[in-house]
């Protein structure tokens, strides 16, 4: 299997009670080249110390930053800084199995264009 690096993109805002559970969750994942691109979208919670906390504390490098504005440009702002050969994006509301990543390395590897590996939505709202 590939050792390429990955770009894990993460934009949140106002994800307090989702963000440590899946930030333990990329932790646990089996494949380990991992860098963590984590890009706040002007969070009024607790979001932004649980980012700076987990940025302190985790065994991969990761980036962070602050984008006022739409969630394309928070986008955007994360893609300009990642430096992993692929990129994976996964939503604060989303929750990764421990194999998501090297599922993506497997697809990737049979030459594919774009690649889907199991995550389970958390809904916020009733609606």
């Amino acid at each position: 299997m590939s050792n390429a690096l990955i770009s894990v993109i993460i934009v949140v805002k106002n994800e307090e009670q989702n963000l440590p559970r899946l930030l333990q969750l990329i932790d646990r994942q089996t494949y380990r080249n991992l860098e963590i691109v984590l890009v706040d979208n002007g969070s009024t919670d607790r979001t932004p110390s649980i980012i700076e906390k987990y940025s302190k504390e985790s065994l991969f490098k990761v980036k962070i930053d602050t984008v006022l504005g739409t969630l394309a440009q928070a986008y955007n702002r994360a893609l300009s800084m990642a430096s992993g050969e692929y990129i994976a994006i996964i939503g604060g509301d989303e929750l990764p199995t421990s194999t998501w990543m090297e599922e993506h390395i497997k697809c990737l590897e049979k030459d594919c264009d774009a690649c889907l590996a199991p995550v389970v939505y958390i809904p916020t709202s009733k609606r």
